[in-house]
């Protein structure tokens, strides 16, 4: 005789939008145009049961209703995340996590801090960080988030003959339990928003925005862009590119001068990069930023030269537009202008290129 054992998995959710007991803090900040969530989630006072979970998922709103859900925590009672790693091994688990917390494991820290970060929008300055709570107490072990079927080996009953009269064997019928189909919680994918920065210092003649190949050290700074947007480009995985071009210029000169020529120079590098590789135009964000000076000041702070603090001096007490450059030109004979205009200057005139692209599963 056969029989079949339905195995039926139901989870009952109950969730909440407010604020899980768990997460103590969160906050929400701005950086590079990307938006970014930091929880820290405190388990000393949870009392999660061992087949249980808890599904935390942090949601960016806005008062006017917008509003975007992040990458959920899963937080797994101790047999539950033995399960868990079981489905992991399998490639059965949920995707669209953004971390796993096992609760069970009490010889290591009870507070975890949870970031994610996703592209910023002009709504979410006035937004604030809700938590959407699911949780379930899974009585059963859950082998799957799917009904799964399990078959016996057939067992047959021994037929009695009587000497004189055969009777029919008698099948007993099959019985079958219904399967209780729940859907599985529905988790949005993972995306992580990335974005890299490479510096290039492209070799320009005097005044100039035309790039020269074989000028100066041109040839390798234009091998690194390359190097780093193909890396990019030929990733299956990366989406979503975009690319920022700023340029920067350094302080010998006309200041409204410079402020052009840092413009016109990026451009020059937007459309090297466009042409060379068929990027539409509407990926591009390009500006001129013109004198360097904070960097002019780092470059003086690391440095041990012997008109350092002089130098820094003029540059904090003096107005950039009521005789800076004058006073600098100035100082001990115009020897230390000198000096930095043939070691320090070319430092600051460069391109910064930040490349921002979505990596999906």
């Amino acid at each position: 005789m056969r029989h079949i054992h339905i195995i039926a998995l139901l989870i009952l959710m109950t969730a909440s939008l407010a604020n899980a007991q768990q997460v103590v803090t969160s906050e929400l900040t701005f950086r590079n145009n990307l938006a970014q969530v930091e929880l820290v989630i405190d388990l000393n006072d949870a009392n999660i049961k061992p087949r249980a979970f808890i599904l935390i998922v942090p949601v960016i709103m806005a008062e006017d209703g917008e509003f975007k859900e992040l990458p959920p925590v899963l937080v797994n009672g101790r047999v539950r995340h033995r399960v868990y790693l079981r489905m992991l091994r399998l490639n059965r688990a949920p995707i669209g996590i953004g971390m796993v917390i096992d609760a069970g494991n009490t010889r290591g820290s009870l507070r975890h801090t949870y970031t994610a970060t996703v592209p910023h929008e002009s709504w979410m300055n006035a937004a604030t960080v809700v938590i959407h709570e699911e949780m379930c107490n899974c009585h059963g072990e859950m082998e799957t988030l799917t009904a799964a079927v399990r078959e016996e080996p057939i067992q047959e009953e021994p037929i009695e003959e009587e000497p004189i009269q055969e009777e029919p064997i008698e099948e007993e019928p099959i019985e079958e339990e219904p399967i209780q189909e729940v859907a599985p919680p529905v988790i949005t994918p993972v995306i992580n928003y990335r974005s890299e920065v490479i510096m290039v210092y492209i070799d320009f003649y005097t005044d100039e925005h035309v790039i020269v190949p074989d000028f100066g050290n041109n040839r390798a700074e234009l091998a690194k862009i390359n190097q780093k947007i193909e890396s990019v480009r030929n990733n299956p995985a990366y989406t979503n590119i975009a690319i920022k071009v700023d340029g920067f210029a350094s302080i010998d000169g006309v200041y409204h001068s410079n402020l052009a020529l840092s413009e016109r120079r990026a451009n020059s590098i937007k459309n090297y990069i466009r042409d060379q590789y068929a990027f539409p135009e509407n990926i591009f964000t390009v500006r001129g930023h013109g004198e360097d000076w904070a960097t002019l000041t780092r470059l003086l702070e690391e440095s041990d030269l012997p008109y350092r603090d002089e130098v820094l001096n003029i540059i904090r007490t003096v107005d950039l537009f009521a005789g800076r450059k004058s006073e600098l030109m100035r100082l001990q004979n115009g020897n230390p202008y000198r000096h930095m205009l043939t070691n320090l200057f070319p430092q600051l005139r460069r391109v910064e290129i930040e490349i921002q692209y979505t990596v999906r599963n």
